[in-house]
């Protein structure tokens, strides 16, 4: 299992050098400590909005609700 994840992590890298969306937004969402990204990164939730925005930036439908939600998030919590 553990190889899986070094499979999976080296994928998502690879393709998020080529810039495609999906693995960009995976590694926002990973470094934000969302989902399962605990296990590939040590969370830096800044890198992971970076990511996201950049997402974002692209119209991407998935990162454009995301960057809406930790909008509101940070709005009504004071954080982000």
């Amino acid at each position: 299992m553990k190889n899986s994840y070094k499979e999976l992590r080296s994928k998502v890298l690879e393709h998020s050098y080529k810039e495609w969306a999906w693995a960009q937004l995976q590694l926002g969402i990973w470094y934000s400590g969302e989902n399962s990204g605990t296990s590939f990164f040590a969370t830096d939730k800044e890198k992971g909005l970076q990511f996201i925005k950049q997402v974002a930036d692209q119209r991407d439908p998935e990162a454009l609700l995301l960057m809406a939600l930790k909008y509101v998030h940070m709005n009504l919590n004071g954080t982000n």
